[in-house]
């Protein structure tokens, strides 16, 4: 949702301003219900404002717990005919106001698969990067890598990553988005250049992770294994320190070598790359091992509609991995196909072909 309800913020009067705060504040906490309440109260008072009717219909689709996809398109589409925007033709995209529409448009695809499609509408976004919403720009550099990868260029991911890290996270203007010319030559050479960084902002903090993470995953990818376990040591040395329960020396559980946290839905991406490691390595006790860290009573259903990963599958797809059947590994390409993890799926591929069973 966009921060601004307004496409004329700076016209808001003090009432207007009030509900979009709210509105913003109740999205955030998740509470859909009591935010929609306050959008129709603003949509009441700017009855033509394209950014309200926009935010709107986001959080209907949020309300809805995402399922009601095929009238989000239609009221996307509402939107554009609203903002006089043609989807098929990107360079029409002149105002940075507008992106927030073209990205939801990337992301509305991405889900439906439509990868390509969502790649070419982000790398046209991704232009605008320089004078745009920070919290944006972050989710426009995190969706482009995200559709490099679904689209089978790691690679490319990998340049874009470091571009990215080089030019949008400092220690010195951490908040402040700055931006080159962007060409392949420019990205390619900054690619051995990247740096842990310290010293962030909270935000901008939690960005620098999840580029790293991503890193990571390029490297699974490739099955790149010893730069993947760097990146994993870097991210273990520059997360933010676990809880003090999490600190007491005598809690349960094995030791594997990774750090032993107590395992949240924030850190259980971190725990399945280790686990995934372990995999491709063949390491499946080591895989079990780093698993069994996670609490599986726990409800993680939340996370798992977000970020797609199943602390119980991948328990169980370690646990029979020495004596996999070619059923297994089929549900198991299955199951990642289906929630779009193309590089996951590769990776199953190129490690299990050789030596399944019938």
């Amino acid at each position: 949702m966009d921060k601004d309800h307004s496409s004329e913020g700076a016209n808001l009067s003090d009432q207007e301003k009030d509900f979009a705060q709210l509105a913003l504040n109740d999205f955030n906490r998740g509470s859909f219900g009591s935010c929609l309440q306050y959008i129709i109260k603003l949509e009441s008072l700017r009855a033509k404002d394209v950014k309200v009717m926009h935010n709107k219909y986001v959080t209907e689709y949020y309300k809805s717990d995402l399922c009601k996809t095929d009238q989000f398109r239609k009221n996307m589409n509402v939107v554009c005919n609203q903002a006089k925007i043609n989807m098929e033709n990107l360079e029409q995209l002149e105002d940075v106001e507008h992106c927030i529409i073209y990205y939801n448009q990337a992301v509305l695809l991405y889900h439906l698969k439509h990868h390509t499609t969502a790649l070419k509408i982000i790398n046209k976004v991704f232009t605008f990067i320089e004078p745009m919403e920070e919290s944006l720009a972050h989710r426009v550099c995190l969706l482009l890598i995200e559709l490099h990868l679904c689209t089978c260029q790691p690679e490319k991911a990998l340049s874009l990553i470091s571009y990215i890290e080089n030019q949008f996270v400092s220690t010195e203007n951490a908040t402040k988005m700055t931006i080159g010319s962007g060409t392949d030559k420019d990205i390619k050479s900054l690619e051995k250049e990247h740096k842990p960084l310290a010293d962030l902002d909270a935000a901008t903090d939690a960005f620098r992770l999840k580029l790293l993470q991503y890193r990571v995953r390029c490297y699974l990818y490739t099955c790149a294994l010893k730069k993947a376990t760097e990146e994993l040591r870097i991210i273990s040395e520059t997360s933010p320190p676990p809880s003090a329960a999490s600190d007491d020396k005598n809690s349960p559980g094995p030791s594997n070598g990774h750090p032993q946290t107590d395992v949240t839905p924030s850190s259980l991406s971190l725990v399945c790359l280790h686990a995934q490691v372990d995999y491709l390595r063949k390491n499946y006790k080591n895989a079990i091992s780093t698993l069994s860290q996670i609490p599986l009573h726990n409800d993680f259903s939340l996370y798992f509609k977000e970020k797609g990963e199943s602390p119980i599958v991948c328990f169980y797809g370690c646990r029979h991995l020495e004596t996999v059947p070619v059923q297994v590994i089929s549900l198991a390409l299955y199951i990642e196909l289906a929630l779009g993890h193309s590089d996951v799926a590769h990776n199953i591929v190129m490690q299990n072909c050789a030596n399944i069973r019938t």
